[in-house]
């Protein structure tokens, strides 16, 4: 009827949902991978907060809290946000 044989309808079709499927992990694969990097990005404020602590040591010994505090907030968010953002987020893409 159409023209094609039964093999090339099947490659054709299973080419469609390939790239279909590619097409919608996409999504899903850029939040693993932010997943992935935010806590690394905590580690960079880690150390950004343990700098101002430690430029502080010289001055107010009563100051440190602040550079350690941001310290400590930047570790924990970085894993807060990949675990309880990120990640389930990814998956529920993934699962749709």
């Amino acid at each position: 009827m159409t023209g094609y044989e039964g093999n090339v309808v099947e490659d054709i079709l299973f080419n469609v949902a390939q790239t279909t499927y590619e097409r919608n992990m996409v999504q899903a694969n850029i939040l693993k991978a932010m997943a992935q990097t935010a806590p690394a990005f905590g580690m960079i404020g880690t150390l950004v907060g343990l700098i101002i602590m430690l430029d502080g040591m010289g001055r107010d010994p009563t100051q440190l809290g602040k550079g350690l505090a941001v310290a400590l907030n930047t570790s924990l968010y970085g894993v807060l946000f990949s675990r309880l953002i990120l990640t389930p987020a990814s998956t529920k893409i993934q699962q749709r």
